[in-house]
């Protein structure tokens, strides 16, 4: 499973496994124009948003199976 994170209109893009680990990691020139703090809050927001995104499809897949058996 590879889920993305978005933050500051596509700005900074995380791609992360199921298992929470960061595939990758991509910035917009402007987002670093926007500034250092900016740019952090830019991070954990689409960092976060990946990381909910890990438990809604793990959430998903684990009903799917519930219904299967």
């Amino acid at each position: 499973v590879q889920v993305k994170g978005t933050a500051g209109a596509g700005m900074v893009t995380v791609v992360m496994n199921g298992k929470k680990k960061v595939i990758s990691m991509q910035m917009t020139e402007q987002a670093y124009k926007e500034g250092i703090e900016i740019l952090a809050d830019l991070c954990v927001a689409a960092f976060n948003q990946a990381s909910d995104e890990v438990d809604r499809t793990s959430e998903e897949k684990l009903k799917k199976l519930a219904q299967n058996m």
